[in-house]
């Protein structure tokens, strides 16, 4: 939660810093160039989202049930983790 918390702290700042260079007054001495983070606040959402799955996969962890007799007929389905975005992993 907390490294989900402080990727989210440095992509509000990228997004307003980019903003506020494209966005700021005619008197500022603002470089444009200098604040291209390119693909960099995609990338760190991705992030955000992953953690949000991890995090939640270890909230809630999967039940483990232990089958004491010694035939084969393990009906328990299991679940892998996926990580593959909001809402799916």
């Amino acid at each position: 939660d907390e490294l989900c918390s402080i990727v989210g702290v440095v992509h509000a700042e990228l997004t307003a810093t980019t903003t506020t260079a494209t966005s700021g007054n005619k008197g500022d001495d603002v470089d444009t160039n200098s604040v291209d983070y390119g693909e960099l606040p995609e990338w760190l959402l991705d992030v955000m989202s992953r953690l949000f799955d991890i995090g939640s996969h270890v909230a809630k962890p999967q039940k483990i049930t232990i089958d004491d007799d010694d035939d084969d007929d393990d009906n328990a389905t299991t679940t892998p983790f996926t990580a593959d975005g909001v809402g799916g992993g």
